[in-house]
């Protein structure tokens, strides 16, 4: 059963380089980034079926998910929606990460932010800084699926290599600041998230799962008292820090959603 999950975002493509695409989603630069994110989703998906995966799974994972063109997806996978993803978990052997992005706090990563561009300083699970990729791969712990293999800048690559042994990436882009980065060719790019996907896929039963400890501390820092009183109104769940820092103590039993492990 070698199934595969891949989980996009818009960040670590290859072509978006600048904020405009994701700061704007009526800019004629957000389509030219949906027309990249299906030819990367694709070329994903081709490279994962020729390294002998049987079904793939793909999640459109930026913001509100509707960033996939209509008919344009590889008709060879299965699109995925919403939170409750223990079924697709139960089917699949490892996971993907595409256009991913740096972790926030890492301040030369290209639009580096964790689930919030400006108003999470950092996000932490049992003290340690994580970034979106760390949180997937939390809860594909529980079900005992690695991350497998990583697209994106310089800075998530080698952010993930740090934390999963064995994890394949692509660097498609060096980031420059956190607002611009300098994109490899496309023709390079392809290369690199081709054979990562094939490397990934082949290596996949050597790469352990994350397995965080429970009950798991999510802690964050905000960056302005007007966010952590956003964040905390009408939680008792929140127990509030000095410095502007939160936390909340999430129990194994009770994650059942992904976005169960958010603050």
């Amino acid at each position: 059963m070698p199934n595969i999950l891949i989980v996009t975002d818009l960040e670590g493509l290859t072509t978006v380089t600048q904020k405009e695409p994701i700061k704007d989603e009526t800019s004629l630069a957000y389509k030219s980034a949906c027309e990249q994110l299906m030819r990367e989703t694709n070329l994903a998906i081709s490279a994962l079926i020729d390294a002998g995966a049987t079904k793939i799974y793909v999640l459109d994972g930026h913001a509100s998910g509707k960033n996939f063109i209509k008919n344009s997806l590889d008709k060879r996978a299965v699109q995925v929606w919403g939170d409750d993803l223990a079924w697709v978990m139960k089917e699949i052997e490892g996971f993907v990460m595409l256009g991913a992005h740096a972790l926030a706090g890492s301040s030369d990563g290209f639009f580096s932010h964790t689930l919030m561009w400006e108003e999470f300083k950092v996000y932490r699970h049992n003290g340690r800084a994580v970034g979106e990729t760390d949180i997937m791969a939390t809860y594909a712990g529980l079900f005992d699926v690695p991350c497998i293999a990583v697209t994106g800048d310089n800075h998530v690559c080698l952010e993930v290599e740090r934390v999963f042994n064995g994890v394949a990436t692509a660097v498609v882009k060096r980031a420059i600041s956190r607002d611009e980065a300098q994109p490899l060719s496309y023709t390079d790019a392809k290369k690199v998230i081709y054979n990562a996907m094939v490397k990934g896929f082949k290596n996949r039963k050597n790469i352990k799962p994350l397995k965080e400890t429970f009950p798991l501390t999510v802690e964050v820092d905000f960056s302005t008292e007007t966010a952590l009183e956003r964040w905390c109104k009408n939680r008792t769940d929140i127990i509030k820090g000095e410095n502007l820092n939160t936390k909340s103590i999430k129990l194994r039993e009770n994650v059942k959603f992904y976005r169960d492990l958010f603050l």
